[in-house]
């Protein structure tokens, strides 16, 4: 993978909030707070039920099958 290609994913990632850009030092994981924490478990409560319908109400067979195949080896992986 180039270095162009990283650069352009952690600067994605600074704009989502993810990451933090620290001036000739690079890149690090900010410190978010319990707050922070509970806001974004609020957003995926929200929206993944809704994502997660929308997927099942358009998924053709071969999406079926790939989501069988894939609970099928979650069962069998060891906690």
């Amino acid at each position: 993978m180039s270095l162009a290609v990283v650069r352009e994913a952690l600067v994605r990632v600074v704009g989502e909030g993810l990451a933090d850009r620290l001036p000739n030092r690079g890149f690090a994981v900010p410190t978010f707070s319990d707050r922070r924490w509970q806001e974004i478990a609020e957003a995926r409560r929200t929206v993944e039920p809704v994502v997660l319908r929308m997927s099942i109400e358009r998924g053709d067979v071969d999406w079926e099958a790939r989501v069988r195949a894939a609970h099928h080896r979650l069962v069998r992986t060891p906690a």
